[in-house]
């Protein structure tokens, strides 16, 4: 198991920093510290229980922040979207064993650059809500449902397809659909933890020193969201969503 010497514990604060900044803003933080616990000589089952508990606390701070210092979070009927996503979300990390990983590699890529696209293409995920397709509960139960258990299960993109779901299916505006995005994000991830610490597939020392680097990086992101031009986290969620293409390409293609 790895030794947390002092190099160690400046290594795993930093990226989980740069993770947190990054997932935040855009989704694909564990595509940073995922591969970093592996590198760092964590087995692969333990790197993604320890992966979980870090990122829970960046989500959990960036939610905090969207939801209470910028009121950024429309409450209708989001616990009914925090329920299913924890169902989703336990569902999906206890089918690990059950399905096949390549074969829904081969969805996700699909879905990914499709995602790609439709956030390339379109001009208007401005700061202006949009027309609303579909209702509150029937989004949150599908949706919820769908992301929550592919996040307990795999996890790559999933930030990015509930930001294009909220803009897409709730006619958000980018800013506001990557705050609630944050709030489903959390969920998914203390659920799919509960999974992983209940098994014992989690390295708590080295979790929770990239927890220091995830609360710091996920407090700058979810400010700068919050203050920044909405092209620019356009840019994040599109750069956050092509690293998914190609770490989820890689993985079929090796």
């Amino acid at each position: 198991m790895l030794s947390l010497s002092f190099s160690t514990i400046v290594i795993l604060i930093s990226i989980a920093f740069f993770a947190g900044l990054v997932d935040s803003m855009a989704g694909g933080g564990g595509l940073i510290t995922l591969p970093a616990l592996l590198i760092l000589g964590i087995p692969p089952h333990a790197a993604l229980g320890t992966n979980k508990l870090q990122s829970s606390f960046g989500s959990f701070t960036a939610s905090y922040n969207y939801a209470v210092r910028y009121r950024m979070i429309e409450k209708k009927f989001i616990f009914i979207g925090i329920l299913f996503v924890a169902v989703g979300a336990c569902i999906g990390a206890l089918s690990t064993k059950f399905i096949s990983q390549d074969n829904l590699k081969i969805i996700m890529v699909i879905l990914l650059i499709l995602l790609l696209l439709y956030l390339i293409l379109k001009k208007d995920t401005d700061s202006l809500d949009k027309h609303q397709l579909i209702s509150y509960p029937i989004f949150y139960i599908l949706v919820g449902l769908a992301l929550g258990a592919y996040d307990g299960f795999l996890g790559p993109g999933t930030g990015s397809f509930w930001t294009v779901a909220f803009i897409s299916l709730l006619g958000f505006n980018l800013k506001k659909a990557t705050a609630h995005t944050k709030i489903m994000n959390c969920t998914s991830n203390l659920a799919s933890l509960a999974i992983f610490l209940y098994h014992g597939e989690v390295f708590i020392a080295a979790g929770l020193c990239m927890a220091i680097g995830q609360i710091g990086g996920a407090f700058l992101g979810s400010k700068l969201v919050y203050t920044i031009n909405v092209k620019y986290v356009k840019l994040v969620l599109i750069l956050s969503s092509a690293a998914s293409l190609c770490k989820l390409a890689t993985d079929l293609l090796s």
